[in-house]
């Protein structure tokens, strides 16, 4: 969905990891183009670079510090906050990036700081609260990651024909976006509409660009439509035996679940712990719909 984080509810939203779960996108950052230029320019830039560097290099500790540094030394600087409190939804310190981005929602018009405030509220199973950021957001910016994340709250809130429909209306600005697709396809799959489910992962899962996340998610849908050897065959390109059958009794379990968020919850918690084996995917294609 980087290491996975599993919400109070149990639902996985994309921080890191490699299993994947529903929801995914929700959680990642669109670099900046630039930190403005104040009294201590020179030096909120050259901290935000290294920052930078040392996230991408996974020691999100040091460049938190680093972070926070750049915003203690500018405080003002709406883009420094963003950034700060997209590190924390990093490492799951969600009730401090809340408080970040509130700072950054207070001062200025910015759809980031809605966009960052709204993930943090739906980590801490708020939906309901995140969707008043969320369409402020959409009014400065109409794009798919807003689109994304309205029908994440929505789906948390067991409103699935919202949250299919802001997806949907996501695809349409993003075409081929494998964030949305993946969400649309659980979200169809959790909703009972397995055949459009299958479709829609699938379209993910072939993609050049699928990751393992994408695959497993379309062995769920294939176990929550009863299909297990479909299942099977998907789940084995990334993971080992074991796992597979463990997945096979989970997706048995999820079939008799009558609660859709209940149903979404077990698939969080579920899908933050899977942890796959390497270089399997050449072993084994996706297997052809029966639907």
């Amino acid at each position: 969905m980087f290491k996975q984080t599993a919400m109070a509810v149990a639902i996985t939203v994309t921080v890191a990891g490699c299993a994947g779960g529903p929801f995914d996108g929700i959680f990642q950052t669109r670099p900046s183009d630039h930190v403005e230029d104040k009294p201590e320019s020179g030096r909120v830039n050259a901290l935000m670079r290294i920052a930078d560097a040392t996230a991408a290099a996974g020691d999100m500790a040091s460049a938190i510090q680093m972070y926070r540094n750049a915003h203690k030394a500018d405080p003002l600087n709406g883009e420094v906050t963003e950034r700060l409190g997209e590190a924390l939804l990093r490492i799951g310190e969600f009730d401090e990036a809340v408080a970040v981005f509130d700072k950054a929602v207070r001062g200025g018009n910015s759809s980031g700081a809605h966009i960052g405030k709204a993930k943090a509220l739906i980590a801490l199973n708020q939906p309901q609260a995140a969707l008043s950021h969320l369409e402020a957001a959409l009014k400065l910016e109409e794009s798919g990651r807003v689109y994304n994340a309205i029908g994440v709250a929505y789906d948390l809130l067991g409103d699935h024909g919202a949250a299919q429909a802001y997806y949907r209306t996501g695809l349409d600005i993003s075409a081929g976006d494998l964030n949305l697709q993946n969400n649309l396809g659980l979200s169809l799959s959790v909703s009972g509409h397995h055949d459009e489910a299958i479709r829609v992962l699938r379209k993910s899962a072939t993609s050049p660009r699928a990751q393992p996340r994408n695959r497993l998610n379309l062995a769920l849908a294939y176990g929550m439509a009863g299909e297990t050897a479909a299942a099977a065959e998907t789940a084995r390109m990334d993971l080992d035996e074991a796992s597979v059958r463990q997945n096979l009794a989970f997706y048995a379990t999820l079939r008799a679940l009558n609660d859709s968020r209940q149903t979404i919850r077990a698939i969080g918690a579920h899908n933050g712990a899977v942890r796959m084996r390497p270089a399997v995917r050449s072993q084994s294609r996706v297997p052809n719909a029966q639907n």
